[in-house]
């Protein structure tokens, strides 16, 4: 049977800029797979360059399909003026298809030169699409074409598969991520549920007051699956949120640390501050500072949470909370009227709209 191409068009949109990473070989996962250590083995002769090691591995009418298609012969051909300088192959996953067949999908990035020329890549081959039980993963041919898309850009795209007689559209859903992070899901007919990824904005406002502190007013939040500090995913199931504020010192000295916030969830667990912009001195009573955040990591759940910092100030606990809500099927949240402060706190959170 002859597979049918199947071609689906697609929005491209990039909310943080994946920049390249500099990786060694001793990054390499290599957990007991023969086949996969089999491929690292393809991968370890190019890097030294070892052409003839390489050519060893593949059978003569070996096909290499990319922006073009390649026999071995002319591949080699190629690969006399180009050095990998360094590669990571990361999150593969190998299926059994025969006796004498399996197929290998995994992520990866790698580092180039060829002659004067200085290359850095990522890739991806986990993208699949299901009807049913059939699975069908994405080809690169000339046919797909995935755009780089700046941070905060858009463009357009097509993303291919090969696909056979048991394929029908209306039953179909696309499946685009890393099993070990968290995977978007784009149903193509009437079957399955749309998983979007994409950001969503968290209503928070209200004051977190720290006695001979500072004063935080919470201006709102972003929830998300990645972190565009560091340009990584989160693990599958969790999420990213970042929570906006403005500072004003209470006093001419005062500190501000990831120690002193925590956001109790809504199963009654606390998490701890991820990230925050750490300093002491603020600067003088009065002075206020824009445009801080603090970030944190949780297990995604819907319901109540609770914005949460505390200090000792002359040997006293001051605490002060801002509560707010997440939904995220309505793809938003909402501060509410919350517990107010704690001994000596002052956080009076308002109500804000959507």
């Amino acid at each position: 049977m002859k597979p049918i191409l199947l071609l689906l068009t697609l929005l491209a949109a990039s909310f943080t800029p994946v920049l390249p990473q500099q990786i060694t070989a001793k990054d390499i996962d290599t957990e007991p797979d023969f086949i996969f250590i089999q491929e690292i083995g393809m991968w370890r002769a190019l890097q030294s360059h070892n052409l003839g090691a390489f050519e060893s591995m593949l059978l003569p009418d070996y096909i290499e399909v990319e922006k073009t298609i390649q026999t071995r012969d002319q591949l080699m051909a190629n690969l006399n003026t180009c050095t990998i300088v360094s590669f990571k192959l990361r999150n593969h996953q190998t299926r059994i298809l025969s006796s004498d067949a399996a197929v290998i999908a995994y992520s990866g990035s790698s580092e180039i030169t060829c002659g004067e020329s200085h290359l850095a890549s990522n890739y991806n081959a986990t993208t699949s699409l299901a009807v049913g039980t059939n699975q069908y993963t994405d080809i690169d041919s000339q046919d797909q074409k995935l755009p780089n898309v700046p941070g905060k850009a858009t463009g357009t795209g097509v993303i291919a598969f090969s696909v056979d007689n048991k394929f029908d559209l209306a039953k179909a859903v696309m499946t685009v991520g890393s099993g070990q992070f968290n995977q978007a899901v784009i149903p193509l007919g009437q079957s399955g549920k749309l998983v979007s990824l994409a950001p969503i904005k968290v209503a928070i406002t209200g004051s977190l007051v720290l006695p001979m502190l500072y004063k935080l007013d919470v201006t709102g939040g972003d929830l998300s699956y990645d972190n565009p500090l560091n340009h990584q995913e989160e693990d599958a199931g969790s999420q990213l949120l970042v929570v906006h504020f403005s500072r004003t010192a209470l006093v001419d000295t005062c500190c501000i640390s990831a120690g002193q916030f925590s956001l109790k969830l809504p199963d009654g667990t606390a998490a701890a501050a991820d990230r925050v912009e750490e300093c002491c001195g603020i600067g003088t009573a009065g002075t206020t500072k824009p445009d801080q955040f603090v970030t944190f990591v949780f297990k995604k759940a819907d319901g109540s949470y609770d914005l949460m910092a505390k200090e000792k100030v002359n040997d006293a606990q001051e605490q002060a909370d801002v509560p707010f809500t997440i939904t995220n099927s309505s793809g938003g949240g909402s501060a509410s009227p919350g517990s107010g402060s704690g001994s000596g706190g002052g956080a009076s959170p308002s109500p804000s709209g959507h």
